[in-house]
């Protein structure tokens, strides 16, 4: 009867490092090897390699699964928190407008990219000028696609 080979835990690290989503050549050079010996050792039809290969296999899967089900039981219970502090009266505006934007993220809308926060009192006239500033900042940053970018010689 032949004896199986017995797998070396460098080639058990290398089934392991695979599974974790690392690339063959990224495991080839953290472990001194070639990325052709990797992908030899990947493909090993070694039963003994085969049985790690598939017993780690669910393992990772085991445990991928219980992350999701922690995360689907504790996300009620973040919603009803988040909910809690945008509807909180007395709670600062900042973390009112943090917990609304989670709670649209949540239901999947898009984030708002660039948004300004002002909590101080100013004269209306400079209020205006600012507002007007902004206006021409994101007509620029809109209009910047219809641009070009010439070399002008000087004389």
């Amino acid at each position: 009867m032949a004896r199986l080979k017995k797998v070396r835990p460098r080639h058990r690290m290398i089934v392991q490092m695979h599974l974790a989503g690392w690339k063959d050549t990224e495991i080839a050079k953290e472990l001194g090897y070639t990325p052709t010996r990797v992908a030899m050792i990947l493909k090993s039809d070694n039963p003994e390699l085969k049985r790690v290969r598939e017993e780690t296999g669910e393992l990772v899967a085991r445990h991928m699964g219980d992350l999701v089900l922690r995360f689907r039981a504790e996300s009620a219970k973040s919603l009803d928190t988040l909910v809690e502090i945008r509807d909180k009266v007395d709670a600062p505006s900042s973390e009112r407008r943090l917990s609304a934007l989670a709670i649209l993220d949540r239901a999947g809308y898009a984030p708002v990219r660039k948004q300004i926060n002002l909590d101080t009192n100013v004269p209306l006239q400079e209020l205006k000028g600012v507002i007007g500033q902004i206006e021409s900042a994101n007509e620029v940053a809109f209009r910047r696609a219809e641009w070009t970018i010439a070399d002008v010689k000087t004389p």
